[in-house]
This record gives C-alpha cells, sequence and structure tokens, in this order.
C-alpha cells in the first residue's frame, strides 16, 4: 500500500498526479503487510522520494503593431514592455533573423520592413530538475504599410446610350498612386458596383458617388479618395407616331419630322449605325428618332417611332393627317375640305388597324368625330392611327385611301 511519509492518506494504486503538487521533495512508502502464515514476520517497507522542480517562466507576450509614418529612422520597441510574468535571466533570440534587435531586446523597427511580422523570443532555461526545459514566450512585431487610395485622374461621365454599349467602368482606371489592399463603398447604394467595377446599365442617368478607403486592417489612419460617376441623357425627340408622304415628292429620311435638336434616324430602337438622311423612305416602314442635347452632347437613348405610309398624291384632295375631337371647336372632325361640294355622290369608309369598319359617311352625314357609325350609342374610339377609303362615286375618279391619326 503505498501512502505519504508523514501522512496515512493511501495512493490508490500507486498512480500519483502530480499536477496536484507544487516544487519540492516528497516522500513516498510502499508497505506490504504480513499474511497468517508470516504473522511473526515484520512488514515489509519501500521508501520513494518524488523531487518536483520549478519549471522556468517566460512570461506572457503581446503583439506590437505601429503604422510607418508613426516611426522615423531611431524609434525602437523595448522588447522587455512587451512580457509580463518572466523571470530573469532569459535572453531575447531574434527568431527570424530581421538584424534588427540587440541582445537586449531593442529593435530598430525602421530596420523592419513593413508588412511582415516578425518574431522576437524571450527564451528562458530550467535549472535542477529541470535544466533540461527551455520555454518562450514570442512577441510578434509588423510595421503596417501606410496604405495611399490614390488620386482622381478623371472622374467618370458618359452618355446613357454609351453605357448601353459600354457598361463596365473599373474605378482603378481612374485613379494613379493607389495600394491595392483597399475597400471599394457604393456611396449611393446603386446596387450597380461588383469590386471596382460599376455596371452602369444597371443605374439611370444622374450623379453617383463611389468612395475607395484603405488602412481598414492596419494600425494606419483611415484614408479615401472619391469618384464621381454621371450618367447623361437627352429628351426623347417628339414626333407624330404615324405620317404620310406622296410618292411623287420622292421622300427622305430627312422629311421625316420632328421636334428636337440634330434628330437622327434608325431602322430599329437600338441600332447604332444612324439612317442616311438622303435616304428614300420605304412605305409601311417604322423609323426610330434620337436627338443630341445641346448641353451634354449626348444622344438620347430613348427614340420616338414613327410609321411611314407613302400614297400616290396626284388628284388627291387636302386631307387632314390628323385630327383632336376635344370639343375645343378646333380640328374636332375629320373634315376634307370641297369633299361634299365637289363629289357630291362620295361614299367615305373608315377602319382601324385591325380591318374594322368604324364610320361610314356621305354628303348627308357629319363628318366623321372620332366616334363609330350611328345615330345613337356612339362609342368613342381610342386614340391611334385609322385607314380611310374614298369612293368618288363620278365613274372617273379612282377609289383613294390614306391615314388619319386621332389624337385624345
Amino acid at each position: 500500500t503505498w501512502r505519504w511519509v508523514n501522512d496515512n492518506t493511501t495512493i490508490p494504486n500507486g498512480i500519483l498526479d502530480l499536477s496536484i503538487l507544487g516544487s519540492g521533495v516528497f516522500q513516498y512508502t510502499y508497505t506490504v503487510l504480513a499474511t497468517e502464515l508470516c504473522a511473526s514476520e515484520p512488514a515489509a517497507v519501500t521508501m520513494v522520494a518524488v523531487e518536483i522542480g520549478n519549471a522556468p517562466e517566460p512570461g506572457t507576450a503581446s503583439a506590437y503593431r505601429v503604422c510607418e509614418n508613426q516611426i522615423n529612422t531611431t524609434s525602437t520597441l523595448d522588447l522587455n514592455q512587451q512580457v509580463i510574468g518572466n523571470e530573469e535571466g532569459g535572453a531575447w533570440v531574434d527568431v527570424d533573423n530581421s538584424g534588427a534587435m540587440d541582445a537586449d531586446g531593442t529593435v530598430l523597427l525602421a530596420q523592419l520592413e513593413v508588412d511582415i511580422t516578425y518574431r522576437f523570443a524571450y527564451r528562458v532555461e530550467g535549472t535542477g530538475v529541470c535544466e533540461d526545459a527551455v520555454l518562450e514566450a514570442v512577441v510578434e512585431v509588423t510595421v503596417d504599410k501606410d496604405l495611399s487610395p490614390g488620386d482622381v485622374v478623371e472622374n467618370v461621365r458618359t452618355c446613357a446610350v454609351e453605357a448601353f454599349t459600354n457598361p463596365e467602368v473599373d474605378l482603378f482606371t481612374r485613379l494613379v498612386d493607389f495600394d491595392l489592399d483597399g475597400i471599394w463603398n457604393d456611396d449611393d447604394n446603386t446596387g450597380a458596383l461588383t469590386g471596382n467595377v460599376v455596371d452602369l446599365q444597371l443605374v439611370n442617368p444622374g450623379a453617383y458617388f463611389f468612395t475607395y478607403s484603405v488602412n481598414q486592417n492596419n494600425t494606419c489612419e483611415l484614408r479615401s479618395t472619391t469618384i464621381q460617376v454621371v450618367i447623361s441623357d437627352a429628351d426623347t425627340p417628339v414626333a407624330n407616331p404615324f405620317q404620310v408622304f406622296c410618292e411623287e415628292d420622292q421622300p427622305l429620311v430627312q422629311s421625316i419630322e420632328a421636334t428636337g435638336n440634330e434628330i437622327k434616324w434608325y431602322n430599329s430602337p437600338t441600332s447604332e449605325i444612324p439612317l442616311d438622311p438622303f435616304t428614300l423612305l420605304a412605305d409601311g416602314t417604322f423609323y426610330y428618332g434620337s436627338q443630341v442635347s445641346e448641353d451634354t452632347g449626348c444622344e438620347s437613348k430613348l427614340r420616338v417611332e414613327v410609321e411611314v405610309k407613302i400614297i400616290v398624291c396626284e388628284d388627291v384632295l387636302n386631307a387632314p393627317e390628323a385630327f383632336s375631337p376635344n370639343g375645343d371647336n378646333v380640328n374636332d372632325t375629320f373634315l376634307i375640305p370641297e369633299l361634299k361640294t365637289d363629289f357630291p355622290n362620295h361614299l367615305i369608309q373608315i377602319f382601324d388597324r385591325n380591318g374594322v369598319l368604324v364610320y361610314t359617311g356621305d354628303a348627308d352625314t357629319s363628318e366623321w368625330n372620332g366616334t363609330t357609325t350611328g345615330s345613337t350609342n356612339r362609342v368613342a374610339l381610342p386614340q391611334g392611327v385609322y385607314f380611310y377609303v374614298i369612293d368618288f362615286g363620278n365613274g372617273n375618279t379612282e377609289p383613294r385611301q390614306g391615314f388619319v391619326y386621332l389624337k385624345r
């Protein structure tokens, strides 16, 4: 049975837990009691001494970081100030061979490269039974690079129509003398920024700001620079959506009427090459017009749509291209001058764009006022383009057809 030499405490199974003991010398006895057969014999006793020495104590180290703009050629760090609870007699070791530390644990900070973490260890060797033990406390020292957000060479200024064809802008291309370890911020929360690239298709015309910041993750002062992104657009030109031209006049693209500045015509809403102004118009074709802003020089992204109808105009009456039945007594009806007097037997029929007959008139009926035929329960027809056919009823004048725009 194992027991303390000065205590009757039993050590179960002879297994001693050294962690509960401090340093010092401890004695234990192992006693074998006599059996009945050997009752006359004395007990056998064996004594064991256990010595526990003091482990070396290097202390607890704390890391040190400093921004490069806060030091000069003579700035030093006393590593002893970065360790607490250490015993004397240890030695400092330049683990990474920086060459910046002296034997007393003083580091010349200017000799350390920026953004590299160097290790300096305070090592303490054990004595006595602990003479083979060597423990250390490691101080990590880092000189942070003072990052630059750069300078803005040029803000982003573009037109909406150009942003549609070349949507991505790398914001770094607008900076000089910058470091790459920063973060871009979408100041206006446009949702168009991914990393350092702005997708101009995701924002409407306007002015937006994007800021590049550095030094978020070090001891240096936060610095930033801001780029402005301006997307300009022109108003869509105004034009009658349905225009009729005489074949005899050989109408050209430039003959299409629209209100705006420097009108350009295209064969689709998104085509990039404008039509030659001297190109002949084609019957039944849609043309799409843009204008250029006098202020920004930008071309309108959205284009006005115009449908062109070309007819034979010889001997055709002077029919209006549009009328507006709004009760202001101006162009309230589709009035063709001298139709009733010159052709008393005429018949006029008007169809909508689906070919449905909506009005029939002659010399005895009122001019069409934009409602369906009938003396009662007339229905006001919607704004749009209508097709008319006139039979002159004299036996020698060919019927004529054309289009009129009803405006509400």
